[in-house]
């Protein structure tokens, strides 16, 4: 009994380990895809204030 209590005790860590990298990836990738549309639109703003003047 104790060895099957160890596997799935190490079991569950890394299912939560996989849960949290799949996480913090999905997080990382929405800050990443913010940060370029924000870039992205200072960047037009930038170009048509250019063109006005």
């Amino acid at each position: 009994m104790q060895v099957n209590t160890k596997y799935r005790f190490i079991g569950q860590w890394g299912v939560l380990l996989l849960a949290l990298t799949l996480l913090a990836g999905a997080v990382i990738h929405n800050l990443y895809k913010s940060h370029q549309d924000i870039e992205t639109g200072e960047e037009q703003r930038c170009i048509t204030q250019t063109l006005q003047y």
